[in-house]
Formats: structure tokens, C-alpha cells, sequence
């Protein structure tokens, strides 16, 4: 699919405006991963492919250059992660995104999975329907039924198509595979599969130095898988890169703010260069 495709999805994505966030993420959090923050969908997809390593984008357009979700304000589709993990070959994966009911708006291959969006006719605004729990009701059942990730909050970061997975050697193209702008459903068309359980409280955040890394891992490890757990009990272990990036998106997609992220790698001491606090420097996070 031509790049220009790739551009067009992120123009759909954000139809009310807003503050658009990517995160770069890299071998390590301190040298290599930064937010950077742009008020159009042109901006952000031209940053995007200058970047020579793991791009993701916010689903959500926000007020501000902020990761909290509380400062989300509107989203153009909503989502579904699909790894590969689930399924016993990519033509299954395939099989049961070709089979589901409500056919997605676009369909993009992210070198280890798919990711699906279904376009909305009007965008979802917090402010008219008291925050994100009834779009994040359709996200999370969507999300069961295709047995996907449990990235589903209205933070959730996703794969910038037109940029390579480098998770991978030699990094794998994160490309889209099916896009059909015209394809737009109502949060009603996707009544059957809402999971309205209560979403996790989400406390406010403190100020920067009252944070401590302990106390908001314990608040997000119970939306965090296992795996990502033992990662972060055993931090030294396995392929550092592999092993941070996991970890940080996890943190990311449960709804950790920038800084709690990095708070939780400093005082955690996830990899021993975080054993210091204060060894990630302001200047890791860029904004444009």
C-alpha cells in the first residue's frame, strides 16, 4: 500500500484536531525514547517516517503535550492490537479478521500482528460523554473477541505505518494493509460486543517530586500481563532493548502518564543505568 495510504489513516484518525503524540522508543528509555508532541496529522506522519526506529502514535488527540488520559480529549476510530501469539499461524489471524461481523476500516500489518481500526462517523468527544469509559467498553470487548491485546484505554499507542518494527533484525515494515476511509460505524453498531465492567480508578497524578516508582508500578501491575511482571521482576534478564520496550508500552497502554513511566524505570531500576534517580534528563522528552 502506498506510504501516501499510511498518511491518510493518521488524517482520519484525527478529524476534531488536537495535540498528537508520538513516542520513538529504542535499545534503551534514557538514550533512545522520547515523546514529541505535534498539533497536525501531516506534522506527526512526517516525523514519523524520518525516524529510524519503533514509532507509535496515540489513538487519542489530547489538549496538551501530556500523556495523562485525563488530558485526552477526542479519538477518530476505535481499535483493536492483534498479536500473533493467540493464533497458530498468520493465516489464522487473517482467517478471523476476515470473518469478523463488523469488517474494519483499516487493517495494518505491524511486522509481529495486525492492528484494526473502525472509523467513526462522528468523533468521540470526552467532554460530551463524560470521559472514555463507553468508548473504552467497545475497545475492551472488541478486544476479548478477537483475542487481542488488552491495550484498550484511551491512551492506547499503536505502530505509525510507514515505519519498521524493529523489534525485530532485520526490522520488519509496519505497513497498511487495507483502508477504506469511507467505512464508518457508530459506537451503537458495536453494542453486541461492549464489556462494560467498572474501569480501573485512575488516581490523579502528583506533582513530579512527590512520584515514587514503587507505588505507581503497584497501581498499573494489575493491568499489566504476567509476562511483563517477571520482566520487571527480573529486570537484568534477557535482551535489554527488547525487554524496556516491552515494559514501557505496557506501562503506556495501562494508562501510566510520561512521567510515571520514566519514575518507574528510575526508582524500580529496571535496567542498572536507572539506578540513580534523575539519570533520565528533561531533554529525553521533546517537544514540537
Amino acid at each position: 500500500m502506498p506510504s501516501n495510504q499510511s498518511r491518510t489513516l493518521l488524517e482520519t484518525l484525527f478529524p476534531a484536531g488536537g495535540v498528537i503524540r508520538l513516542l520513538q522508543s529504542g535499545r534503551t528509555w534514557a538514550k533512545y525514547a522520547k515523546f514529541e508532541y505535534f498539533e497536525t496529522p501531516a506534522a506527526a506522519y512526517t516525523r514519523a517516517q524520518a525516524s529510524r526506529t519503533n514509532v507509535f502514535v496515540g489513538v487519542a488527540a489530547g489538549r496538551s503535550r501530556s500523556g495523562e488520559k485525563a488530558d485526552l480529549t477526542s479519538a477518530g476510530a476505535v481499535w483493536v492490537d492483534l498479536d500473533l501469539k493467540p493464533f497458530a499461524s498468520p493465516s489464522d489471524l487473517a482467517a478471523a479478521v476476515e470473518g469478523f461481523p463488523i469488517p474494519p476500516s483499516a487493517v495494518v500489518a505491524s511486522g509481529s500482528g495486525q492492528h484494526l481500526y473502525w472509523f467513526l462517523e462522528t468523533p468521540y468527544r470526552a467532554a460530551e460523554h463524560d470521559g472514555w469509559p463507553a468508548l473504552e467498553a467497545v475497545t475492551r470487548g472488541l478486544a476479548l473477541a478477537l483475542q487481542a491485546d488488552a491495550g484498550w484505554p484511551a491512551n492506547k499507542l499503536l505502530r505509525v505505518p510507514g515505519t519498521r518494527n524493529h523489534k525485530y533484525q532485520p526490522p520488519r515494515p509496519c505497513t497498511v494493509q487495507a483502508l477504506d476511509p469511507a467505512r464508518r460505524y457508530s459506537l451503537a453498531d458495536f453494542a453486541v460486543y461492549r464489556d462494560d465492567r467498572p474501569p480501573t480508578p485512575h488516581r490523579p497524578t502528583p506533582g513530579d517530586g512527590d512520584l515514587d516508582g514503587a507505588q505507581v508500578y503497584a497501581k498499573y501491575q494489575p493491568q499489566m500481563g504476567p509476562e511483563i511482571q517477571a520482566l520487571v521482576a527480573a529486570p537484568e534478564s534477557g535482551d535489554r532493548s527488547v525487554r524496556d520496550q516491552r515494559i514501557i508500552l505496557s506501562l503506556v497502554n495501562a494508562g501510566a502518564s510520561d512521567t510515571e513511566t520514566e519514575v518507574v524505570f528510575q526508582d524500580l531500576a529496571i535496567s542498572s543505568k536507572y539506578a540513580d534517580r534523575g539519570a533520565v534528563g528533561s531533554g529525553e522528552r521533546t517537544a514540537c
